[in-house]
């Protein structure tokens, strides 16, 4: 495997970019584009960097994926 092969970031999906939305009064929004973590805006990560974030993103879901099947026989306070 090449290490120097660069591919699209599994963030953004090669974009290098994503939408931030935030609240600007009761039921207004404003949308803007914050440069994406994973690439730093390039769209383009190392095939190593690529495969550390999609380890880290499938770690993630399995910890919510436990957290769920762990609490959802509780019922909730409200």
């Amino acid at each position: 495997m090449n290490s120097d092969k660069r591919v699209s970031c599994p963030v953004c999906n090669g974009a290098g970019a994503y939408l931030v939305k935030t609240q600007t009064e009761v039921d207004l929004y404003d949308v803007s584009p914050e440069p994406c973590p994973g690439c730093d805006g390039s769209g383009y990560v190392s095939k190593v960097r690529s495969d550390e974030i999609r380890g880290s993103i499938q770690r993630t879901d399995e910890d919510l994926m436990a957290r769920h099947e762990k609490y959802e026989h509780e019922e909730l306070p409200f």
